[in-house]
């Protein structure tokens, strides 16, 4: 019968169109959300950094406060905490250690493991009267399954991890360190007696030179040639709508061969390409390094006029002369919802 078929085409077209928006939809779908732990307080509270898994899928972390109340306020020194999944799909939370104020408490960053399954972290110090400053420490596995604590450098106010290179050393920043109390970059080397020795690589001086950045925080990163990334929260770029301390920098540090490190400015932010840079930095396998600002990028976009809603950045690296790496930005702004 005439029309016969283009009925049938056009219900089959539909069909087809039902089903590719049927199974579509879980591609659209927003994602689920589940929360693993509410913390109280005496378990730690405010939770500040990353969290890491091992090997057997538990969960490790820190918390900024919480635990013993002994750093000088009610809020407590924080703790270091385990997320252990169970078969009901709930997760047991252990508190793996409570800092006191002899430890200098406060942890702000995540944690990081050796090849050994031991722990290991900053704290930032308790900022209070009688109160210890931060520390870098480790908490050792034991064979009962308990942990035991053990600092292995301070005083250093650290907002950032530690990392490891190749041979077992740990580096860090230390934002209130260093010659001028601006901020430096450390490391520490393992003994066979057990201790740790610790050598500054590089102090952040405003006096001499402030466009080369002060208070490093967040963690550092490794390329392949053994360099270090990392980025201070002021120098750099000053005025404007950063005012006299500058917007920030992100700095590479170059070992040399007489032991020392060569610090230079990859980047200098001037507000409108971001402004502040409080977390670490990643790196691809071409180079490119990647980071966020809080502030800064388009104030419109957020509606505030002056520090915007901060950026999402890459630096690409773009050689030069004599092998000179050179890098320029690119900015990623965070668009605000309509």
């Amino acid at each position: 019968m005439p029309g016969t078929r283009p009925s049938f085409l056009l219900f089959a077209i539909s069909l087809t169109l039902i089903a590719a928006v049927v199974f579509a939809l879980p591609l659209f779908a927003a994602d689920t959300e589940k929360v693993l732990k509410h913390f109280t307080g005496t378990n730690g509270y405010s939770p500040n950094g990353g969290l890491i898994f091992d090997a057997a899928g538990n969960l490790y972390g820190t918390t900024n406060w919480g635990g013993l109340n002994q750093c000088g306020y009610a809020g407590g020194c924080g703790i270091v905490f385990d997320l252990t999944p169970q078969a009901d799909g709930t997760w047991k939370e252990t508190v793996l250690h409570k800092f006191n104020f002899r430890e200098g408490g406060n942890p702000a960053a995540g944690l990081i493991f050796d090849n050994a399954g031991n722990l290991y972290g900053t704290t930032t110090g308790c900022g209070s009267d009688g109160c210890s400053e931060g520390a870098v420490f480790e908490l050792e596995r034991q064979a009962d399954g308990t942990w035991n604590f053990k600092v292995l450098y301070h005083p250093v106010s650290s907002w950032g991890p530690v990392i490891f290179d190749q041979a077992g050393n740990l580096y860090g920043t230390d934002e209130a360190g260093g010659d001028a109390g601006l901020g430096a970059v450390f490391e520490l080397a393992p003994q066979s007696n057990g201790k740790w020795t610790a050598k500054t690589l590089y102090s952040f001086d405003y006096g001499k030179n402030d466009a080369n950045g002060q208070y490093p925080v967040g963690g550092l990163v490794f390329d392949a040639a053994g360099n270090l990334y990392g980025v201070t929260v002021e120098g750099g770029t000053v005025g404007g709508i950063c005012g006299g301390f500058g917007c920030g920098t992100v700095y590479e540090l170059a070992p040399q061969p007489d032991g020392t490190w060569k610090e230079s400015v990859l980047h200098r932010f001037n507000g409108k390409d971001g402004n502040t840079p409080n977390g670490g930095l990643i790196i691809d396998t071409a180079g490119n390094l990647y980071g966020t600002t809080v502030y800064g990028g388009n104030p419109q976009a957020c509606g505030d006029g002056t520090l915007a809603c901060g950026v999402v950045f890459e630096l690409v690296p773009q050689g030069g002369a004599s092998g000179k790496k050179r890098y320029c930005t690119i900015q990623r702004q965070r668009r605000k919802r309509s």
